[in-house]
């Protein structure tokens, strides 16, 4: 796609946005964009190349898994005023992504946990008051552990 991909401030859906495999030009950008698929993927964007970068900021909220696996992103990963939730399992699922710039969580909340198994990011990695809270799994009735799971990530300096 030529340019940027934008699900901005009055972009809402229910069900899943699909970008898999999406080649796009520009940035992704997903200021104040509302996406609704509890307990599935509210956005997959899985192997998708984004050559500069994608923005979840500014009241940015998903029901749902937003789904990175395999993601390559020329720029930044911004996560900043976003809440994602998927209470029983994984709300961001990030796993052998590849980010050239730096990635950021600042001033949202994640319920549910966050993967990047096996991502390389290229600048730093920041996390700054943003919320993990546990939520209520469907199959029991003890709390879910939310978690960052970084294991394998890499982080290079730059």
């Amino acid at each position: 796609m030529q340019g940027d991909v934008d699900f901005a401030d009055a972009f809402r859906t229910q069900g899943m946005v699909s970008l898999f495999g999406a080649r796009i030009d520009g940035a992704l950008i997903c200021i104040g964009a509302q996406l609704e698929n509890p307990g599935g993927l509210a956005l997959n964007a899985d192997g998708a190349t984004i050559k500069r970068g994608a923005f979840f900021t500014r009241g940015f909220r998903a029901e749902g898994v937003v789904a990175l696996d395999g993601a390559n992103i020329g720029s930044v990963l911004l996560f900043e005023d976003a809440h994602v939730e998927n209470p029983t399992s994984i709300a961001l699922q990030a796993s052998k992504m590849a980010v050239q710039g730096n990635v950021s969580f600042s001033n949202g909340t994640f319920k549910g946990s966050i993967w990047l198994l096996g991502a390389k990011i290229g600048g730093s990695l920041r996390l700054s008051t943003t919320m993990l809270r546990a939520g209520r799994s469907q199959a029991s009735s003890g709390s879910m552990d939310s978690s960052i799971t970084a294991l394998a990530a890499i982080l290079s300096p730059t």
